[in-house]
């Protein structure tokens, strides 16, 4: 459910992803820990409607063997590069769907996460 849903808005234009991640943030923009706490509200809604997401753990394993473990003070700083870091793992949620979840892609575009 998550997988496919972030999925889904790696395709929305870039110019967007405040406003999903962070709508009510002023001034806008678009942070990790945004990001962070829409998934988070994500899983607690799943959860509190009897809601199981049977993918979420083998993303989970197949994330963390692509990027590592994350070192602290690795975090990012400036908005270009909270903007870059949330490019880069909403492409890699599109590639796992490429890899491992092909019902879930949509042929006629690319999702904008992997466009570079």
């Amino acid at each position: 459910m998550l997988v496919e849903h972030l999925y889904r808005l790696s395709f929305e234009p870039e110019s967007r992803w405040s406003l999903i991640f962070a709508p009510a943030v002023s001034p806008p923009g678009l942070r990790v820990d945004h990001v962070e706490s829409y998934i988070l509200g994500f899983l607690a809604a799943l959860e509190l409607t009897g809601g199981v997401d049977p993918e979420l753990p083998a993303f989970r394993r197949w994330f963390e063997a692509q990027v590592g473990p994350t070192r602290p003070g690795s975090e990012p700083h400036t908005p270009l590069e909270h903007q870059a870091a949330v490019r880069r793992f909403l492409g890699e949620v599109a590639r796992y769907v490429v890899e491992r979840r092909r019902e879930w892609r949509r042929e006629s575009e690319r999702p904008r996460a992997a466009v570079g």
